[in-house]
């Protein structure tokens, strides 16, 4: 007749006690400590993966996202003008500085302009005054904008003369409490020669020049920011703090291009760089010399630098074309500064996610040596495959619970610190979160496996004479 003893007889403390050597009293701290470091060594490597889990979320999105113009067969280089060919103090306005402009470098970048028109194998020229998504510093002016056709509301409800004049967007300005925009001067047929869809109005052609009523195109940000509720086709603005500038007419809305590869998105006021004032203050006059022009060519984009070298030589032999290179090329320079964060934090994680593995594993095996009588003889009393692996794996689980809980609350605090650098994706990601404790639950299961595996084919009559 046979028969078998529940394993619940005995709990797992009393059974213990009872097969305790001599000696080991005091042993009991020793496995907690390797416990409670394991545990530790989960947490941190919780935080390292959720950072890079969401940093690499963050860059999958910016590689991936709609930059709201074709890049494709896109050349694209840059002319400069030094201030001191062009720039010369006058006095101040609105207690700033301000410099007359002459000669105009528009009239040398529209016959570069023009050249670059002309030439064999080009699709159609672009030309604006700043990089696109990737420069350093991009100037940004206060607006005045008419709300009715004779009513003129300036930024802060201010008179025009003491405004906020142009600055720079590195110190981001509080939009809720001032109208302040990004500021760009184009060429004609901009938009449609980088392919920017038009959300209404018109591009600037060869008509927009000085002598023609001045105008402007906004972006869909500053379409609602500046006129919310309202269409802000037709509607004016006027550029504050520049002495000679004229109230602009909005000819054009379009979609918003970020002004960074990480997609920061403002108010963007374009206006034809050849509709610009003589006289403009010191913090925004130095963006009259520069000139990114971007050739769509209409086999390899490549090709076309010895025949742009060649106009812009016939303009003036003295400005050399800088920063040559396609508009992709662009893009791949600045996409590997956040690919190697990412690839330098994941080398990380997965370290420590190794390192927590194997301390899993190590206090699992010592756990199943130290505990082999008390097995056997369960195993002799009638314990089942499976009660014995749950009870080894018991200790597995609530050390790796506690790291879990542990690591879930530090990655909280830590994730806050990279919010800057994250596009698409919140610090607090409920899926990153969800699959970094579900994958980590996995590979804790898989370090245990070996150790509860050894327990369950524990020989009992072998186990009996362990001492």
């Amino acid at each position: 007749m046979s028969w078998s003893w529940p394993i619940d007889t005995y709990s797992s403390r009393s059974l213990t006690d009872t097969l305790k050597e001599p000696g080991n009293s005091g042993g009991t701290r020793r496995p907690r400590f390797r416990s409670a470091l394991v545990a530790a060594q989960i947490a941190v490597t919780m935080v390292l993966l959720v950072g890079a889990g969401l940093l690499a979320k963050s860059f999958v999105a910016v590689i991936s996202r709609d930059l709201q113009f074709d890049t494709d067969r896109l050349l694209t280089f840059e002319v400069h003008i030094p201030n001191a060919d062009y720039l010369r103090r006058q006095g101040s306005f609105a207690g700033l500085p301000y410099f007359e402009i002459g000669p105009l470098p528009s009239r040398s970048f529209d016959r570069i302009y023009q050249g670059l028109r002309g030439l064999q194998g080009v699709e159609s020229v672009a030309g604006v005054s700043i990089p696109l998504l990737n420069s350093l510093v991009v100037p940004s002016v206060a607006i005045s904008v008419t709300t009715t056709a004779s009513d003129v509301v300036n930024v802060n409800g201010l008179p025009a003369s003491i405004a906020i004049g142009v600055g720079s967007t590195a110190s981001h300005v509080d939009d809720r409490r001032t109208l302040t925009a990004s500021y760009f001067l184009v060429t004609p047929t901009f938009f449609s020669s980088i392919k920017t869809p038009h959300m209404r109005g018109r591009d600037f052609d060869d008509h927009d020049t000085t002598q023609s009523e001045w105008v402007a195109i906004i972006n869909d940000s500053a379409a609602h920011r500046f006129w919310p509720g309202q269409d802000a086709l037709g509607r004016r603005l006027t550029i504050v703090n520049a002495p000679e500038e004229r109230p602009r007419k909005v000819v054009g809305i379009v979609r918003d291009i970020p002004l960074t590869l990480e997609g920061d998105v403002r108010p963007v006021v374009y206006t034809p760089y050849l509709q610009q004032p003589s006289k403009y203050p010191s913090t925004g006059a130095s963006m009259f010399g520069q000139m990114m022009f971007m050739v769509r060519a209409t086999g390899d984009p490549m090709s076309l630098v010895p025949h742009a070298r060649r106009v812009v030589d016939h303009v003036d032999a003295d400005r050399p074309l800088a920063n040559v290179r396609t508009m992709d090329q662009r893009i791949a320079g600045v996409v590997p500064e956040r690919g190697y964060v990412v690839f330098a934090i994941s080398a990380f994680a997965l370290t420590a996610t190794l390192l927590a593995a194997i301390g899993i594993y190590g206090v699992m095996a010592y756990s199943v040596t130290q505990r082999t009588r008390e097995i056997g003889i369960r195993v002799a009393l009638g314990a089942a495959a499976h009660e014995v692996a749950v009870l080894v794996g018991r200790r597995a689980m609530v050390i790796v619970t506690l790291g879990l809980i542990v690591g879930v609350a530090g990655a909280l605090l830590a994730t806050q610190m990279l919010r800057s650098q994250l596009w698409g994706v919140t610090p607090t990601d409920p899926t990153t979160f969800g699959a970094v404790a579900v994958l980590f639950t996995l590979i804790a299961l898989i370090a245990a496996f070996f150790p509860m595996r050894r327990a369950v084919r524990v020989d009992p009559t072998i186990a009996l004479r362990c001492q």
